[in-house]
């Protein structure tokens, strides 16, 4: 006859893969919950409410910007000739000196 109180307290231990795996994703499963929990408590400390009074800051305007300078009013085109005009060869094309002479 054989031994039966041998076998009475064995079980298996031995799981597949799969049963492994499935296991695993279950526990990181879990564990990602927890944490996930845990992050989102926290917050208001304890004590009474007290409000605050935020004294309002008056800024001063900043001064205004000085007047551009004022255009020549000689009439004559060589006095819109700068050397920045220079540099546009449309202001010339276009005879621009000399529309700005006319005012």
């Amino acid at each position: 006859m054989p031994d039966v109180g041998l076998q009475v307290g064995l079980h298996r231990t031995d799981i597949s893969g799969m049963q492994r795996r499935r296991h695993l994703r279950a526990i990181a499963n879990a564990t990602i919950a927890l944490l996930w929990l845990s992050g989102c408590g926290g917050g208001g400390g304890g004590g009474a409410y007290s409000p605050q009074i935020i004294q309002p800051t008056i800024v001063q305007p900043a001064p205004p910007p000085p007047p551009p300078p004022s255009a020549p009013t000689s009439g004559d085109p060589d006095d819109f000739r700068t050397p920045e005009y220079e540099l546009s060869w449309a202001l010339e094309a276009i005879n621009a000196a000399e529309a700005y002479a006319r005012g």
